[in-house]
């Protein structure tokens, strides 16, 4: 690796050829101070170093919306708990405590997503191949068992009935046939939401395993939507993403919002990221803040549809952004 220092950097934002160095110079709080940036894109990483404030020290995010609908999950299902340790029944089939929470109702509503329907295609294959691995890490286990009990010879004594000996050959069929028929559906979200008096709130669990029949979810968060309260997580195990949720007003449905790719994080630090100490780093505007709108759907590997644009033209305008950027397309 290349330290930073000794790195060409200028040559990563040509600003100077662009005079956007000489401008800033000279009008140093023209910076894009008070602009807002909608981000017609793969959707935004809101956890990535220089996209966190602006100059003025505001948030640099506004909000994060998807408006591919594949982020959605319908909530409409009523749960309430079935003892008085707060447990419930998801989707998903288990039951989960869902710890103390603030719920005046002690109504909860349910829903349930496939992790495949938002993760990069690229997260997919590589959650695929160290899933398919596993898999058959357990396979061969269980097989070298059975052909293990197969080949062993009966033990018997004079004053005993001989043992027959053990015919696995039909288990380890079944074995081969499962191993030739292995497809990988990925894990699956469920989603539990509440209202905690003031707004809705929603608590994101993922699970990879049925054999998982009761979860404790009381260490998770419960997060409203981003534009109310500026909150992100991180899905676990290997995939490491960052999400954010939208919550209809009505709570008849949530959407994780999650980057289908890379490209418009890449976008959005290109416009306006900012690096306090660093101004080498900066983007175009480090003043202004950003809208991360989502029109490239996860389902159809990252490719945007007519509807997904038109939704987030209608999003840009009743909530005054200045600027739409889409540098993006077939």
């Amino acid at each position: 690796r290349i330290p930073l220092q000794h790195f060409n950097v200028a040559g990563l934002l040509p600003k100077p050829k662009i005079e956007g160095l000489s401008f800033l110079n000279k009008y140093p709080e023209s910076d894009g101070r008070g602009v807002v940036i909608a981000i017609f894109d793969t959707g935004i990483d809101p956890n990535v170093e220089g996209l966190q404030v602006t100059t003025d020290g505001k948030p640099k995010f506004i909000d994060f919306i998807d408006t591919t609908g594949s982020g959605d999950v319908d909530t409409t299902t009523l749960r309430r708990p079935i003892d008085d340790d707060n447990r419930l029944l998801t989707l998903s089939g288990r039951t989960v405590k869902v710890g103390a929470r603030t719920n005046p109702t002690g109504n909860y509503w349910v829903g349930l997503k496939r992790a495949y329907d938002i993760f990069p295609r690229e997260v997919v294959e590589r959650m695929t191949n160290e899933r398919k691995k596993e898999f058959e890490k357990q396979q061969l286990l269980v097989r070298s068992k059975l052909e293990s009990q197969t080949l062993a010879s009966p033990s018997s004594t004079s004053s005993e009935v001989p043992t027959p000996p053990v015919d696995n050959r039909d288990s380890l069929d079944v074995l081969e046939d499962l191993f030739k028929s292995y497809e990988d559906h990925g894990p699956l979200i469920d989603v539990i939401l509440f209202h905690d008096g003031t707004r809705y709130r929603a608590i994101i669990s993922t699970f990879t395993s049925f054999d998982e029949k009761e979860s404790d979810l009381g260490n998770l968060p419960s997060l409203a939507s981003y534009r109310d309260e500026h909150q992100h997580a991180t899905f676990p195990f290997s995939s490491r993403l960052n999400y954010t949720l939208t919550i209809s007003p009505d709570g008849s449905y949530v959407t994780i919002v999650h980057p289908a790719g890379t490209h418009g994080t890449h976008v959005a630090g290109i416009a306006a990221g900012h690096f306090p100490g660093r101004p080498e780093l900066n983007g175009v505007a480090p003043g202004a803040r950003l809208v991360s709108v989502k029109i490239g759907d996860s389902r159809l590997g990252t490719m945007e549809t007519a509807s997904s644009i038109v939704r987030g033209l209608a999003y840009s305008t009743l909530h005054g952004c200045d600027i739409v950027n889409m540098s993006y397309g077939e």
